[in-house]
């Protein structure tokens, strides 16, 4: 009987020993592994990838630096603050309120003014006659008049308290559009007209890397934008890193990638330009617009040289200057002898309002004269009653003057 207890208890042990003796299934775990980054080859914002890739590997969102950029420290490509340029308006700096220096600084900034209209082209190569210089000494003389309204700027005080010093008074002056456009025509001055073109300019210098942006802090930038401001021209000067695969392309190759990467900077229609500086000197300017590059002349040692020659190419476009003011037919009588017409000529030879006369046709009292002139048909009518040689006729019109001889 105690047999068959002792057995009894070894067979109700035996599954406890045989569950405990077999195997334990392992519990099933799963564990992430994510791929490192793998470089930018394809665009930016998305990485390359293989079919044989065990990972997927996804875009970054819209908007975040490209993958490689940040951790290289490179800088995005992006262009200069360029705002539009009222040429009529200009701040030039002033020594003090007194009448004689506020005098001095209206003629100073109506400088800035004539060489942003005019284009500051030389008499020769503008083509005009002599005696262009005198008279645009005299309309810079005459600025106190002709401004149409000024004021001074005072910068705010320093941080320790004290004021701004009596260097950093400015005054900023108005002029009036129609007032100088017709003392400039009177003058016989060039006068430029139409939309001016925008320049988006790519300084470049070679480095141990290759090609790269000349650097945002170098003066150089400043140089030549008040250059161009001066002139009344928009100027975008390109900054940031290229990217590698750029930066080592051939020059010429290059080039053509910064024609149409100028695009990508929303600053709309305009001319691109490269120039390659080197130990600190500008040189090598080249226009890249169109089909081949142009290059510009001074293309040497000076450092706005090229940047000169492209604003007088604009200057100097035919669609751009106007040299004559309008044109009149004015109808003179009593003019019934050669010397009586040899007379005539000669006065409007001498009439500083008259560019150009032609003769237009001769009856046997009187004749009809083309004029170019400077200036308005007002500003002639005005100058032919103050000198009283020809006497207004009443059946006179806009499109043909008349007047009778009443000189000697």
């Amino acid at each position: 009987m105690a047999l068959n207890r002792v057995v009894f208890c070894l067979l109700a042990l035996l599954p406890a020993v045989a569950v405990a003796q077999s195997p334990q299934a392992e519990r099933f775990t799963v564990e992430t592994y994510q791929a490192p980054p793998a470089p930018v080859e394809a665009g930016p914002g998305e990485f390359e990838t293989s079919d044989t890739s065990p990972f997927e590997v996804l875009s970054d969102p819209p908007g975040s630096p490209s993958p490689g950029v940040e951790s290289a420290g490179l800088q995005p490509l992006t262009v200069n603050d360029a705002d539009d340029i009222n040429p009529y308006a200009v701040s030039v700096q002033v020594r003090s309120r007194f009448a004689e220096d506020r005098a001095e600084a209206l003629q100073a900034a109506l400088v800035i003014v004539l060489a942003r209209l005019t284009g500051e082209l030389a008499p020769d190569r503008a083509g005009v006659g002599n005696g262009v210089a005198a008279r645009r000494r005299q309309l810079i003389n005459r600025a106190p008049q002709l401004v149409q309204q000024y004021r001074y700027e005072t910068p705010p005080p320093t941080a320790d308290g004290f004021g701004p010093r009596p260097s950093q008074l400015r005054l900023r002056a108005e002029f009036s559009p129609s007032v100088m456009q017709r003392e400039i025509q009177l003058a016989g001055l060039p006068l430029l007209t139409g939309e001016r073109p925008t320049t988006l300019l790519w300084p470049l210098q070679q480095t141990g890397s290759g090609w790269q942006l000349l650097g945002a802090d170098s003066p150089l930038r400043d140089q030549w934008q008040k250059q161009a401001d001066g002139r009344g021209f928009r100027l975008f000067t390109a900054r940031g890193d290229l990217p590698q695969q750029l930066s080592e392309l051939p020059l010429v190759e290059l080039d053509e990638q910064l024609r149409s990467l100028g695009d990508s900077f929303g600053i709309g229609p305009h001319q691109p330009v490269r120039v390659v500086v080197a130990r600190g000197v500008a040189q090598r300017w080249s226009e890249l617009a169109g089909l081949q590059r142009r290059w510009l002349a001074r293309d040497s040692a000076d450092t706005a040289g090229g940047l000169t020659t492209l604003l007088d190419g604009y200057a100097e476009g035919s669609a751009a200057v106007v040299m004559a003011g309008p044109s009149v037919k004015i109808n003179v009588a009593n003019v019934n002898s050669v010397a009586r017409y040899a007379a005539l000529q000669r006065y409007f030879q001498q009439l500083e309002q008259v560019q150009t006369q032609q003769l237009g046709g001769a009856t046997a009292d009187s004749v009809t004269l083309n004029l170019r002139l400077r200036g308005d048909t007002a500003l002639l009518r005005s100058a032919l009653e103050i000198s009283g040689t020809l006497q207004a006729d009443s059946a006179a019109s806009d499109a043909e003057l008349r007047y009778r001889w009443a000189g000697n």
